[in-house]
C-alpha cells in the first residue's frame, strides 16, 4: 500500500484522473470510507485483476488529504515516492511520504517540494493523529528515485 500526505484538497476526481494517467493500463477504483465504490476511472478491455483501488482521507493537519493506493506489492516505497513527486509537481504543492532508514526511528517522513526532498520529523503530529504539532523539516536529503510504466512497475 502506498500512502501519500498531500497539503492541498484536490479535487478527488482530477486526482484520480491524474494517477490514472500515469498507471493508464491500470483502472483505479476510488473508495469512500465505508468501502463502496465512489468512482471509477475505467478501460473496458482491462479486467478487474488490472484495478488499483484507491481512498481518500481528511484530516486537519498541514497535509489534509491522504490518498491510499492498494494493489501492487512490489516496490511500495519507491511507487510512493514516485507518486509523492508526481502529485507535488502537478498540483504544485508539497506531499508526504514515510521514510524508513538505518535507524529504529519510526517517526521519520519525506516531504516533497516539487524537486526537492526534505527528511522530516512528523512524531506527536496532528498528521499523524499522535498530538497537536507540525512536521518538522529536518534537513534536504538525496534519496534514490525511480520511474514506473504505465503498469506501475519499476523501470
Amino acid at each position: 500500500m502506498e500512502i501519500v500526505g498531500i497539503e492541498l484538497k484536490i479535487d478527488e476526481n482530477e486526482l484520480v484522473t491524474f494517477v490514472q494517467s500515469l498507471f493508464s493500463e491500470k483502472n483505479i477504483v476510488l473508495f469512500d470510507d465505508d468501502y463502496n465504490v465512489k468512482f471509477k476511472c475505467h478501460k473496458d478491455d482491462l479486467g478487474t485483476e488490472n484495478d488499483l483501488k484507491m481512498c481518500i482521507f481528511y484530516n486537519e493537519s498541514e497535509f489534509p488529504l491522504q490518498m491510499e493506493l492498494h494493489g501492487i506489492n512490489e516496490n511500495q516505497y519507491e511507487r510512493e515516492l514516485f507518486l509523492a513527486l508526481e502529485i507535488s509537481q502537478k498540483f504544485n504543492c508539497k506531499t508526504i511520504i514515510g521514510y524508513t532508514d538505518k535507524t529504529e526511528y519510526p517517526y521519520y517522513s519525506l516531504i516533497i517540494d516539487k524537486e526537492k526532498i526534505y527528511l522530516a520529523d512528523d512524531g506527536g503530529t496532528l498528521y499523524c493523529n499522535e498530538g497537536t504539532k507540525k512536521v518538522k523539516v529536518i534537513n534536504e536529503i538525496e534519496v534514490e528515485k525511480h520511474n514506473f510504466d504505465k503498469k506501475g512497475n519499476i523501470i
